[in-house]
């Protein structure tokens, strides 16, 4: 019971927690217009989010970029 107790709580930490970074890139990206600084920003959050010190980006069928 307190096994199950602890890991629910751990759960809803971690959900908290992936809440909140994605609170913070929303507001980041709210704040800039700029798509290069939007792009770098939801890298480093989505890098943060998943405790990893490297991601990759690609862009699949776009045009523009």
């Amino acid at each position: 019971m307190v096994t199950q107790i602890q890991t629910r709580a751990d759960e809803l930490q971690q959900s908290a927690e992936q809440r909140r970074i994605l609170f913070d890139l929303v507001v980041k990206i709210q704040e800039s217009l700029d798509l290069e600084t939007i792009l770098k920003t939801t890298v480093q959050e989505v890098r943060r989010s998943l405790n990893t010190d490297r991601l990759n980006q690609s862009f699949i069928g776009s045009d523009n970029m």
